[in-house]
């Protein structure tokens, strides 16, 4: 999991000002949780991460304070994804309605909540979830309760693009 502090000041490009990255991701979380994938395991695991990246928020806010006003979170690619998608209401996943879509983060919170509710099968059912990923998102949705907690935005904005994408297009438009 990577946590990315960018500034971004007129017409220059955003700039890192901070970055951290843990090794903790969602396969890694599941394959170590020997507990329940409930509601009850999800906060524990949402704990967990908070406590995890604790260190990263303090490190960050040396560096500048956090103004949920006017920060927003990005994510990409995987569990982001998936809550947008369900988020935007889409019975099956599509990819370009997904990407570069932005959401509030008390609704994306509504479906997290929503989904550590419900059982594996409950989860299944849900087009963009799936059974491939019916017993992984729940520890998705923990990584980004925390990192919610931590950094309270109102805006999510998502990618499923993904970053190395990205650059790579960017770089591309400056030849």
């Amino acid at each position: 999991t990577e946590i990315i502090w960018m500034r971004r000041d007129g017409s220059r490009a955003p700039a890192v000002t901070a970055f951290a990255s843990e090794p903790v991701g969602v396969v890694t979380l599941a394959e170590s949780w020997s507990g329940a994938l409930d509601r009850a395991g999800y906060g524990q695991l949402r704990d967990q991460m908070i406590e995890r990246f604790h260190a990263v928020k303090a490190s960050m806010d040396a560096v500048a304070p956090f103004d949920p006003e006017t920060h927003h979170l990005l994510g990409t690619s995987g569990t982001v994804t998936t809550l947008a998608g369900i988020a935007l209401g889409l019975a099956r996943y599509d990819r370009n309605r997904v990407d570069a879509s932005w959401h509030r983060c008390a609704d994306i919170m509504q479906v997290v909540e929503r989904l550590a509710a419900l059982d594996v099968k409950g989860r299944a059912a849900i087009g963009c979830v799936g059974a491939d990923r019916a017993d992984l998102i729940v520890p998705g949705c923990a990584i980004f309760a925390a990192i919610h907690e931590l950094w309270p935005c109102l805006q999510l904005r998502v990618a499923d693009r993904g970053l190395r994408e990205g650059i790579l297009r960017e770089l591309m438009l400056r030849r």
